[in-house]
């Protein structure tokens, strides 16, 4: 989120100089950030509920009976730790690259 961030700086002030204020800027990097951290979590569950899936089937032709346990406290931590963590990296980064002029950034163009 930091790198990206930083590589968008032109970006970011092109943006800024259509007409977007420095906090919809932001408020746009965090979205973006939320729906990659979305995707990434949703795809995150999906192979991860895969793989409980072939655990429990080797488990229950092996025992008789499946034996798999899903860490919910866990996973209930996880899931909004991973949109805070990425959120605030994002903001962060997206305030540093917005903090030089727009206009400057923009001439800097190559």
């Amino acid at each position: 989120m930091v790198i990206a961030g930083a590589e968008r700086a032109e970006e970011f002030a092109v943006v800024r100089l259509t007409g977007m204020s420095r906090p919809q800027v932001v408020r746009m990097a965090l979205i973006e950030a939320a729906a990659v951290t979305a995707i990434g979590v949703f795809l995150g569950l999906l192979v991860a509920a895969g793989a409980l899936a072939g655990l429990g089937t080797a488990s229950a032709q092996a025992a008789g009976r499946p034996f798999v346990a899903v860490p919910w406290e866990l996973l209930g931590l996880l899931v909004p730790g991973a949109f805070i963590v990425t959120g605030a990296a994002s903001a962060w980064s997206t305030l540093s690259a917005t903090r030089t002029s727009p206009v400057a950034l923009a001439a800097a163009r190559e």
